[in-house]
C-alpha cells in the first residue's frame, strides 16, 4: 500500500533527518523523517509562504496541516506575543513537530492530532497553509469550506498553491469574500483570504 504524507497513522519503516536553516533572520532545526512532505528541505513554496506571512501581534494563529512543524514554528519564533495551535492528522507528524518545538526552545506553541475537529473551540487572527493538495479537490473543499467557522474577529487565511492550481482559486472564490495575492514567486502564489 502507498502511503501518503497525509496518512493518519504510517507504518513505513522512519528514517530520521535534521535540516538547520535559515528562516525570516532566525536560525532554525528541525527533525524531519520518511513519509513527511519534503524531508530533506525547506521546499519552496513553505519558505515563501514563511517569507511572505503577515503576523498579527497577538492572538491565536493556527497552522493547518503543520507537517513537522515548519511554519508554525517559525511563527511562533516571530510573533511571541501570539499563541500557535499546529495541528496535522499524521501522527509521525505531530511527534516531530512536538520535538521540534522542544528542539527550537519555543514555548508559546502546541502540536496536536486531528484535524480542524482538534481545536474546534477556538478562534484564530491568522489561519496559515501550505495544505496537502494531493488529498483531492473535494476533501480540500470540505476542509476550506469549514475554515470561516474559525476566524476571530478580522482573521485572514494565508495559503501557499502552485500558480498551476487555478481550479482551487477559483473553489476559494466561492468561500471567502475577499482573496488578495499577496506574493507570486518561482511558481508559487501566496493567497490572503478573508
Amino acid at each position: 500500500m502507498n502511503e501518503h504524507y497525509f496518512s493518519e497513522s504510517p507504518t513505513s519503516k522512519i528514517n530520521l533527518f535534521t535540516i538547520k536553516t535559515n528562516l525570516r533572520n532566525q536560525n532554525f532545526q528541525f527533525l524531519t523523517a520518511t513519509g513527511m512532505f519534503s524531508p530533506k528541505n525547506i521546499d519552496k513554496g513553505t519558505r515563501l509562504l514563511i517569507e511572505t506571512m503577515e503576523l498579527p501581534i497577538e492572538g491565536n494563529i493556527l497552522d493547518l496541516g503543520t507537517g513537522y512543524g515548519v511554519i508554525g514554528i517559525v511563527t511562533a519564533c516571530i510573533a511571541p506575543n501570539c499563541y500557535v495551535y499546529m495541528i496535522d492528522r499524521n501522527e509521525r507528524a505531530v511527534w516531530l513537530a512536538k520535538e521540534n518545538i522542544k528542539k527550537n526552545a519555543i514555548n508559546n506553541a502546541e502540536a496536536r492530532i486531528g484535524g480542524l475537529e482538534a481545536v474546534k473551540n477556538i478562534k484564530f487572527k491568522l489561519i496559515l497553509s501550505n495544505p496537502p493538495l494531493s488529498m483531492g479537490y473535494e476533501k480540500l473543499n470540505s476542509l476550506f469550506s469549514s475554515i470561516p467557522d474559525y476566524f476571530d474577529q478580522d482573521c485572514v487565511f494565508q495559503i501557499v498553491l502552485r500558480k498551476t492550481h487555478q481550479k482551487i482559486i477559483s473553489m476559494m472564490e466561492n468561500i471567502f469574500t475577499n482573496i488578495e495575492i499577496l506574493k507570486k514567486k518561482s511558481g508559487y502564489i501566496i493567497l490572503k483570504c478573508y
